[in-house]
């Protein structure tokens, strides 16, 4: 992980020293952040939300960066990654046994 957070460090900002660069020049660089189980928290973590907030972002050409958290509270206890947890992965189906259908 700590590769993908160095990259996203990096291009983040890359993107607003290219929006500060192209000021006043009729193009717009923005960076959006999500940090959200997205169509499985609050309101903020819809779909429809979070495209209206990219909708915003280039249309309005107001921000350099816009984040969206909407993480639960209790977010760093259950993981960002349960899926791959066993507790999740006994609850899953595996489908129909071999040779069956």
């Amino acid at each position: 992980m700590a590769n993908v957070r160095i990259a996203t460090a990096g291009m983040r900002n890359w993107i607003l020293n290219l929006h500060a660069a192209l000021s006043g020049t009729g193009v717009h660089a923005a960076h959006m952040a999500v940090a959200a189980y997205i169509g499985r928290g609050g309101h903020g973590s819809r779909p429809e939300t979070i495209a209206d907030a990219y909708w915003r972002l280039h249309t309005e050409r107001a921000e350099a960066e816009l984040v969206i958290q909407d993480l639960p509270d209790d977010y760093l206890e259950r993981g960002l990654a349960d899926k791959f947890s066993e507790s999740h992965e006994s609850t899953e189906s595996t489908g129909p046994e071999p040779g069956k259908s």
